[in-house]
């Protein structure tokens, strides 16, 4: 019985569980006598079916371990048996637990790569949908200012024509008011030039009439000291040419520009011309001017 029960602890504790590395199995083929005690005979029963032999296991040895060739270990003792089965037992368990907590932690340690992974993905992901944003944004941007620059182009070439409108418009005014005004004083001088002919006209008619009521006075002058001598029939005439000053005194001597052919009546005008002396001459300075310059005297004896 006992030796039942302890195949039945080490097998038990090599069943348990299937070890990750090699697992060494102890069998016995024998063991020490056991003291003779004299068990009271058992009731009367069917013989019990006789263990079946335990086979050994066989584990499988790591793909990646080298083979480690077994520890030649003396059998224990019975009790000794016993306390290595439950030490093995220990040392399994705390081996699987252990294995377990580096599974643990392995798939612990998978999990942090996988989220640190799929955390720099999404961190990639962001900053390329960061990226990408940005990248509109300044698109956005430059489409902006270019929108920008284009309608301050365009206000500004509106402007300009404006302006250009304006400059155009003011200089055909400049132009026509400088035709008006040209014209204007074109027009101006034409009627000061006309005024100032009629003016100069009416002057040398008013002039000449006052120049010719002058001469008419001056020979009435004249002819009223004029003593006729016997003369022949017939209308001579004699003309003579006297220069007066302001004063209207004679200038030097009459000159005889053209003779009557009669020497009597010559001389008796010439007398009277002397004698009339200072002529009578207008108040205006240009008209009695025209005295100074020279003055003709026509005489005929029988006119009235």
């Amino acid at each position: 019985m006992h030796i039942l029960f302890a195949l039945a602890l080490v097998f038990g504790v090599s069943w348990r569980t299937q070890p990750v590395g090699p697992v060494i199995a102890y069998l016995w083929d024998a063991l020490p006598p056991l003291p003779q005690v004299s068990p009271p005979e058992p009731p009367a029963a069917e013989p019990a079916a006789a263990p079946t032999e335990a086979k050994p296991v066989v584990v499988p040895k790591p793909s990646a371990a080298k083979p480690v060739a077994p520890k030649v270990v003396e059998p224990p003792k019975p009790d000794i048996a016993i306390e290595e089965a439950e030490r093995k037992r220990k040392e399994d368990a705390e081996s699987l637990e252990e294995q377990r907590k580096l599974e643990a932690q392995r798939r612990e340690e998978e999990q942090r790569k996988l989220d640190e992974e799929k955390r720099k993905q999404e961190e990639k992901h962001k900053q390329e949908e960061k990226k990408q944003q940005e990248e509109k944004r300044r698109q956005e941007d430059r489409q902006r200012q270019e929108e920008h620059r284009r309608q301050e182009t365009q206000r500004e070439l509106e402007d300009e024509q404006r302006a250009l409108v304006v400059r155009r418009q003011k200089q055909r005014d400049d132009a026509r008011q400088q035709m008006e005004r040209e014209l204007a004083r074109q027009m101006a001088d034409e009627v000061n030039v006309e005024r100032s002919q009629l003016r100069l006209q009416a002057e040398a008619v008013a002039r000449g009439k006052l120049v010719l009521d002058y001469q008419d006075r001056i020979r009435l002058k004249i002819r009223g000291l004029l003593r006729l001598p016997p003369l022949p029939k017939g209308n001579i005439e004699v003309v003579f040419k006297v220069n007066l000053l302001p004063n209207g005194e004679l200038n030097g001597r009459p000159v005889l520009v053209k003779s009557s052919g009669v020497p009597a009546y010559d001389s008796a005008v010439e007398r009277a011309i002397v004698s009339a002396s200072p002529l009578p001459l207008p108040s205006d300075n240009e008209a009695a001017a025209l005295f100074g310059e020279g003055l003709e005297l026509k005489f005929r004896p029988y006119e009235d």
